[in-house]
């Protein structure tokens, strides 16, 4: 058993690391484990306590148990109810990534007639990318006004504040998937 959660570990944490598109440094820096001790990980040799299992598994977005559970299924359904949903002002959000995979942000927004939607800005290096499915959104940012029609798309660098205003008479829903800097 021991041996099987120790191979489960390595296959793990090389699949979550490559599916956040980082390497073993830029791992070793989020997580403030030596890259040597990443390298053991990944070839299953290594005697990992808590305390470095927990710091890659918070770096990579995953639970102990993700790291050292066999493999799951490869596809799953994640139930609208299950996703996380919020909102703010005139704006329904619901995350479309479930916790635990962190390559990104991607999110439905509803927006009311009349309504708005700030964004923060983001790292440096990270961009937006918007897809309006219905209705109509007025994006500003940095003095620079943008008109996103039904099936328009919209990408722009995320690390400024951004307005999203529905100015029409029905609900804009719109995707937004944020694409972090690999540095962020």
């Amino acid at each position: 058993m021991i041996e099987r959660t120790s191979a489960n570990l390595a296959v793990n944490i090389k699949r979550l690391r490559e599916r956040g598109g980082i390497t073993q440094q830029e791992l070793a820096d989020l997580s403030g484990v030596p890259r040597p001790t990443i390298a053991n990980l990944e070839s299953g040799t290594a005697n990992p306590t808590v305390s470095v299992l927990l710091r890659v598994g918070s770096s990579l977005g995953a639970t102990l148990e993700e790291l050292v559970g066999g493999a799951g299924p490869r596809a799953l359904v994640h139930r609208a109810r299950s996703l996380p949903e919020r909102k703010r002002g005139a704006a329904v959000i619901r995350r479309l990534i479930p916790d635990g995979f962190r390559p990104g942000e991607f999110e439905r927004v509803e927006i009311a007639p009349g309504g708005r939607l700030g964004a923060r800005p983001e790292p440096p290096g990270s961009r937006e990318f918007i897809a309006c499915e219905a209705g109509e959104l007025d994006l500003s940012l940095s003095g620079e006004a943008l008109h996103i029609g039904t099936g328009d798309v919209a990408s722009v660098e995320a690390d400024q504040p951004r307005d999203y205003a529905n100015r029409g008479r029905k609900v804009a829903v719109a995707y937004r998937l944020l694409a972090a800097s690999p540095r962020a």
